[in-house]
């Protein structure tokens, strides 16, 4: 009898992406439980209507990954686009957030992570306001 066991991957890569009203689940993941929990975390995602599941199973995940991969669909789904990355430890994310609002907040929780996860980088943008509308008034005095 021969032992099939899921390969050890290092450095250990994930991410989850969004366009619009697609999000893609994309890397690896340490069981089934976790591939299926982060497929149903995507299609949780208000506006979501396309869940594509690219995740595979390998062996050396990071200890928290399953955590991390929900707070990771948490900030790409208030992103009108945009892809947030695991490599091991390391988190980076980068998008549109439909308003400075969102924008600020996702700012600030990629920079309070869960222990042991640490931000590489964010590029987060707030899209533009359209139209953007402005008028002024004189009392005449």
């Amino acid at each position: 009898r021969q032992d099939i066991s899921a390969a050890r991957i290092s450095p250990y890569v994930w991410s989850a992406s969004r366009d619009g009203a697609i999000i893609t689940l994309l890397g690896n993941v340490p069981s089934a439980e976790v591939r299926d929990a982060a497929v149903a975390a995507a299609r949780a995602v208000p506006g979501i209507t396309t869940v594509l599941d690219r995740q595979q199973l390998n062996a050396g995940a990071p200890q928290g990954l399953a955590g991390m991969t929900a707070e990771t669909i948490a900030q790409v789904g208030r992103l009108a686009r945009g892809t947030a990355a695991l490599s091991d430890t390391t988190f980076v994310i980068s998008g549109d957030a439909p308003s400075v609002a969102v924008r600020d907040e996702a700012i600030r929780r990629a920079s309070a992570l869960p222990a042991g996860f640490r931000l590489d980088k964010q590029e987060i943008t707030a899209l533009p306001v359209s139209p953007y509308v402005w008028s002024a008034t004189r009392d005449g005095t």
